[in-house]
């Protein structure tokens, strides 16, 4: 509690109890132990200082999905809206980020919807899109500071050795004022180098504010997690859990870009999926994959990987209308017929046949089996 009593006393906006950070290579054991005592003190911080007081709850459980769940949901029931996820920046420092997906994930899932999320330590802007599309709203971090002391140079994909540039790409004040020799031979060289990079931090949020904001955060994310094979590995993990990130996800955008196989799974095409189910069907139906219109069926429907088949009174509507697309290739068709497949699963008593070019019947077979491929 003197820790507390030193935050009030200073005059913090947010009390943090004194937690427990459990490295990620505690055993259980260990982890079960210091979080117990890290519940314990986040009791003891709420009955002492009451319901009211500005308190955050920070969510600890090392790199156990179960136990950081269950320390979520506890911290919630005790009433803290404030809620750190904690231990994570030797995930981070390590590039473990599928680890630290799974971290992040599994305390979501306890804690309330309502709650603020923050992510401790989260310093890089290269992962500040995945952390929001994980449902993370706060980030603190003296990231920008610290790598100005090791001399690297932040940019929104990743970071370089300032001893390394030729030039400064980046339009902030301090970049457009000194050339790169010029920053570097500056006796304020470690000021000024923070100083950009906390512009660069800051520009990032902001950039993800409007993507939030144009409905094409995923496009940002998938656009960063490219920068770095780790980080492409945390999106892929991420969209993995997809279908627990469509229901709060926004049902219509601007656009769909359709950007490598990783797009195939996301929010927007396991929803349409879904949503197939909702379509009235006559008895037959020809699901068009190579835009013939065949006789002897009640209604044609068009297909569009990776969504699949659609009415046509919804071609110009998101996200039929709104998808950009490259040349299809063998993934996008697979998703679009896990589309067909639904259809055909939630329509037993509609006859659904399909039309395609022959060199996607060997696809349309693998992932509808059973469904009559029309030549």
């Amino acid at each position: 509690m003197e820790t507390l009593r030193f935050q009030e006393e200073i005059g913090s906006d947010i009390h943090v109890p004194l937690d427990i950070p459990t490295p990620p290579g505690a055993d259980r054991l260990q982890v079960e132990r210091e979080l117990g005592l890290t519940m314990a003190r986040l009791r003891e911080a709420r009955e002492t200082l009451g319901p009211d007081a500005p308190l955050a709850g920070p969510v600890q459980g090392g790199i156990f999905p179960d136990l950081r769940e269950q320390a979520g949901r506890e911290v919630g029931e005790l009433g803290f809206s404030f809620c750190p996820i904690g231990a994570v920046v030797p995930l981070m420092e390590a590039y473990r980020y599928g680890e630290l997906v799974d971290v992040v994930m599994a305390a979501k899932k306890g804690i309330p919807a309502s709650s603020c999320v923050h992510l401790f330590g989260a310093g890089h802007p290269a992962m500040f899109a995945l952390a929001v599309a994980m449902g993370c709203d706060v980030f603190d971090s003296a990231a920008y500071a610290l790598y100005a002391r090791e001399g690297r140079y932040l940019t929104p994909s990743g970071s370089a050795k300032l001893k390394e540039l030729s030039e400064l790409p980046c339009p902030c004040r301090i970049c457009r004022s000194h050339s790169a020799d010029e920053l570097r031979e500056s006796p304020e060289k470690e000021r000024l180098l923070a100083l950009h990079n906390l512009h660069v931090s800051l520009a990032e949020i902001s950039r993800i504010r409007q993507a939030i904001q144009d409905g094409v955060l995923w496009e940002l994310v998938d656009e960063r997690c490219r920068s770095h094979p780790a980080l492409l590995r945390g999106y892929r993990a991420l969209l993995s859990r997809a279908a627990t990130l469509e229901e709060p996800d926004r049902v219509s955008k601007r656009r769909f870009f359709y950007r490598g196989s990783e797009s195939c799974a996301r929010t927007e095409v396991i929803r349409y999926h879904a949503m197939l189910e909702r379509l009235t069907l006559p008895s037959t139906v020809l699901v068009s994959m190579d835009g013939r219109e065949l006789p002897g069926f009640d209604l044609v429907l068009p297909f569009r990987p990776p969504f699949g088949p659609y009415p046509p009174e919804l071609g110009e509507t998101f996200p039929i209308g709104q998808s950009e697309i490259p040349d299809w290739d063998e993934v996008m068709v697979a998703a679009g017929c896990w589309g067909i497949a639904n259809l055909i699963e939630t329509h037993p008593g509609c006859r659904v046949s399909i039309s395609c070019p022959d060199k996607w019947t060997p696809v349309v077979r693998k992932e509808v089996p059973g469904v009559e491929v029309l030549p």
